[in-house]
């Protein structure tokens, strides 16, 4: 059968992070089919062809979108004798230690013209999973309070907040959280409410 040996050393590795694996193969007559079974912590199954780099060495490269936990891929060669060896382990471990993405948060140090409702928004992005999205909201007359009750559109996140038109500085503070444990703050956050300048009463953003 064709001889195998593993040229990638096991390690911990980051969810979602590019994983090349590399193992050089041998055989005494021809070799017919190379690749790697890949089993995941959750039991799920994945076979994938191995490319010849150079030489004897054959690679395959996959992203770690797999479950969390233990990563077991097992490399295998056919030669045109029917030979086979899957004799060559990987063992790697899939850890979620990356906070999650966070951008396009809205309002951050605007002005709103006697508006009674304001659209608190963002984008949160995460390679395992976001669990929760957090708002801390100050009023300007100074009640606080903290709500999960975002709105999802895709990674858009959207909150309506009643401002009840009280004129002054609002302040706000968002977490997002991902199903790891990992968290992202956006710090502090303001914005102003202020009167129309003519009296007139009518809603606008300057």
């Amino acid at each position: 059968p064709p001889a195998l040996v593993n040229l990638t050393p096991n390690r911990t590795i980051e969810a979602g992070a590019a994983l090349l694996l590399s193992m050089n193969v041998t055989d005494d007559t021809q070799l017919d089919f190379i690749g790697f079974n890949v089993t995941a912590s959750n039991g799920s199954n994945t076979f994938f062809h191995a490319s010849n780099a150079s030489g004897n060495n054959f690679t395959g490269q996959f992203n770690s979108t797999y479950a969390l936990g233990l990563l077991n891929v097992y490399g295998f060669a056919n030669d045109t004798s029917s030979n086979t060896n899957a004799s060559v382990n990987f063992t790697f471990t899939i850890t979620d230690t990356s906070p999650p993405n966070m951008s396009d948060v809205f309002p951050n140090n605007s002005i709103f013209i006697n508006y009674s409702v304001i659209n608190i928004s963002l984008i949160a992005m995460d390679r395992v999973g976001i669990d929760r999205v957090t708002l801390n909201f100050t009023y300007a007359n100074g009640t606080t309070f903290t709500s999960f009750a975002f709105i999802r559109a895709g990674d858009r996140y959207s909150y309506l907040v009643n401002a009840t038109s009280l004129q002054g500085e609002y302040y706000l503070n968002i977490s997002v959280n991902d199903t790891s444990g990992n968290v992202i703050y956006t710090g502090p956050l303001n914005f102003s409410l202020n009167a129309p300048a003519n009296g007139s009463g009518s809603n606008g953003n300057a």
